[in-house]
């Protein structure tokens, strides 16, 4: 008996701005023992956008270049 494929549904991607980035990383550094999924639950209601815990976590490693580019623009 085959098995019938398994479809995934297709996950719409939420980006987020320099801004929305900014601010998760400033919430981060006043917070610093509040847990990844913590903070990916309270900006994924703040901002109405699905976050999880490892986007949280490549936000933060990705840190300097998100300040960097808030100041430019």
């Amino acid at each position: 008996m085959k098995m019938p494929p398994i479809i995934s549904k297709r996950r719409k991607v939420q980006k987020l701005t320099v801004g929305e980035k900014k601010q998760i990383i400033d919430f981060m550094k006043s917070n610093p023992k509040e847990k990844m999924a913590n903070v990916a639950k309270i900006f994924s209601d703040r901002l109405r956008k699905d976050l999880n815990k490892m986007r949280i976590s490549r936000i933060k490693n990705d840190e300097q270049n998100i300040v960097g580019a808030s100041e430019y623009s």
